[in-house]
């Protein structure tokens, strides 16, 4: 460990040179000029990136955030996300984890951090990059492309509401949304209306090397569906939750969707998702392992289940139970969502994450905020004092 500390501190005296130039107050010399070129190289981006993947992944300083808006800022003098994935299509896969880590920390982040026209530029972008999805399946989140789009148009939509901005008027499904109500209402017919087993079976079909047994086909077609399911439910949670978080200075109520029942049939779905995926660690389904790509999908999960799920009554019996609820005040969380909060635990264990820990410390004080408020009446920004991401 310590190695690891004085190469990761010596990785970081570079960067910082590269970054701030390292005149060390001296004039500029036309040679310098060119070193301060050279800082925003390619090379530096990779070393930012990699060294953010690293910080995220071992909760290795809570100031991550600094990094991912370091590689922002070596990104745009090169043209942005955009230019460089057709520029440089060899770091694809590098600028697949930028631009993922930028979209999913907004999910679990204050609405006030939210840069609206990031999300924007974002949301313009990732539909028309060439091979996303290959990348995406080939990341530590192999998100559908479609349910991605429709997370971003969630931040989007969160940043229009708190700065009262006006929605962009973007096509989705050939219609228009000039106004909130009509935004929202487009994501959310795209996130239903898409289909989870039919994008596994396009995923089996296009992207498996070499031909497989059909048992082991169904198999992956099975898992696959099951992970775009708990994306999908994930979403569809995170969109009804946070367009109506009370900290907006404008909200949307989207009654007409009937929201508690389809909020009810997404946990429903998620827990079939989850039930399967995890399974995948016996035996029987063990060459698939995609349980390995469920932790965004099950922080959202477990953090709807801790926000508004029914409680329990205090009950001696689960209190000695509770993992992951240190010191949680009476009511307990129902054994539904200890249940959830343990998988996390599993999963974080398994990959060696420590960022899944702090997931679980987060949903602790989350659940203790819950019952504190006078109407134990839980808001989406509620959870998220600073920026926070949970994907590894």
């Amino acid at each position: 460990m310590d190695s690891l500390n004085r190469h990761r501190g010596r990785g970081l005296t570079l960067i910082q040179r590269h970054l701030q130039g390292g005149s060390g107050g001296m004039v500029p010399t036309k040679a310098w000029v060119a070193v301060e070129r050279k800082q925003k190289s390619l090379i530096t981006l990779v070393s930012v990136i990699m060294l953010l993947a690293q910080e995220i992944q071992m909760s290795a300083t809570k100031l991550w955030v600094m990094h991912l808006n370091a590689a922002k800022s070596v990104v745009k003098p090169l043209g942005g996300i955009p230019t460089l994935w057709v520029a440089t299509p060899p770091l694809r896969s590098l600028y697949t984890l930028l631009v993922m880590i930028d979209i999913m920390s907004t999910t679990t982040s204050p609405v006030e951090t939210i840069s609206f026209e990031e999300q924007i530029e974002h949301l313009e972008s990732v539909p028309h990059y060439e091979d996303l999805q290959r990348k995406l399946l080939a990341s530590f989140m192999p998100c559908p492309v479609p349910i991605l789009t429709t997370i971003l148009r969630t931040n989007v939509l969160r940043a229009a509401l708190h700065h009262d901005s006006v929605v962009p008027v973007m096509t989705l499904g050939g219609a228009q949304e000039p106004s909130f109500a009509q935004f929202f209402n487009a994501t959310l017919g795209a996130l239903l209306r898409f289909d989870p087993r039919g994008w596994a079976q396009h995923i089996c079909d296009s992207y498996l090397s070499h031909p497989q047994p059909r048992p082991k086909v169904d198999n992956l077609m099975l898992a696959w569906a099951a992970l775009a399911t708990a994306y999908q439910s994930a979403a569809v949670m995170y969109l009804l939750r946070a367009v109506q978080s009370e900290r907006l200075p404008t909200t949307l109520v989207p009654e007409a969707t009937n929201a508690k029942c389809l909020l009810q049939e997404q946990r429903r779905k998620m827990d079939a998702s989850i039930a399967l995926l995890f399974k995948d660690l016996s035996e029987k389904m063990k060459a698939t392992s995609l349980w390995r790509f469920m932790s965004w999908p099950l922080f959202i999960y477990s953090y709807e289940l801790v926000g508004w799920s029914e409680v329990a009554a205090p009950d001696n019996g689960d209190r000695s139970e509770i993992v992951g609820i240190k010191g949680a005040l009476p009511p307990s969380p129902g054994k539904e969502t200890i249940a959830a909060i343990r998988k996390m635990q599993q999963l974080g264990r398994r990959l060696g994450a420590n960022c899944i820990f702090d997931a679980v410390e987060l949903l602790e004080g989350a659940w203790k905020e819950r019952h504190r408020k006078a109407h134990g009446k839980m808001d989406w920004d509620d959870g998220f004092a600073e920026w926070c991401v949970f994907m590894v």
